[in-house]
């Protein structure tokens, strides 16, 4: 078992070391391209007809797409480098911070609602990271429900078997419940980017910090009728082999 464990942690580091090499070297050319179309835009702009012009533009929108994929692979490779800085954690204060700034950002934000049922049950966990959590997954369910009359945003949590239980369910446009795995991949989208601005990463940011805690993530949906995310931390945290600088680290 302890053999397979160091094989698999050899894995994994060569993956990650692999992704951030890859993304590094891929952001050098993608910048030579969106600086040449522009340059093609604003030195030859009278020469080009409206075609061109209009097939330059899209060149920068779709180099300036894959920039932002690029910055979010490499974040999310950066997040198994993050030490854990581990404390008692209250949802219902993070929650309240980040929720305003997602209404904020939305421009249903001022159509919504957010309930919460009863208590959020604290748990020992790093701040920050689960601050990105409940960022994204709040993002989404407004993101994935702002065509409603009153998009509502349902919060609750509970303690089982050892684990601090969280759930956040919207009344948007669901999801193929058969899906309900490949969601948490990376640059995996079940929707037109058309529609849905993003880039497919944000879930699988959320699974990495959840499983980084030793928890556990999952969603149900049926299509028209909303999505509930659920995840589970657990109580306490384990003896960690990890150091940070500061702050209580296990």
């Amino acid at each position: 078992m302890a053999e397979r464990t160091a094989e698999l942690k050899t894995k994994n580091e060569e993956l990650e070391a692999f992704s951030g090499s890859i993304s590094h070297d891929l952001r050098a050319p993608l910048r030579a391209v969106q600086g040449w179309a522009r340059a093609l835009r604003e030195d030859y702009a009278d020469l080009l007809p409206s075609g061109a012009l209009d097939l330059v533009g899209r060149q920068e929108v779709a180099a300036m797409r894959m920039m932002e994929m690029i910055e979010d692979l490499l974040r999310l490779s950066r997040l198994s480098k993050h030490p854990l800085r581990l404390r008692n954690w209250d949802p219902a204060e993070t929650i309240k911070e980040v929720w305003q700034m997602v209404i904020a950002a939305d421009p249903a934000g001022n159509r919504a609602r957010l309930l919460q049922s009863g208590d959020l049950p604290a748990c020992e966990a790093d701040p920050a990271l689960l601050r990105q959590v409940l960022g994204n997954l709040l993002e989404n369910a407004l993101k994935f429900s702002r065509d409603k009359d009153m998009p509502q945003i349902k919060i609750q949590g509970w303690i089982e078997s050892g684990e601090c239980i969280y759930s956040i369910e919207d009344n948007g446009i669901g999801f193929n419940p058969a899906y309900a795995r490949r969601i948490f991949q990376p640059f995996q989208r079940l929707h037109s980017l058309r529609h849905f601005e993003g880039n497919g990463i944000g879930l699988a940011t959320v699974k990495r910090i959840i499983t980084r805690h030793g928890g556990r993530i999952w969603a149900h949906s049926v299509p028209g009728e909303g999505a509930t995310f659920f995840f589970a931390l657990p109580l306490s945290m384990p003896a960690l082999e990890e150091a940070a600088p500061t702050g209580k680290v296990r």
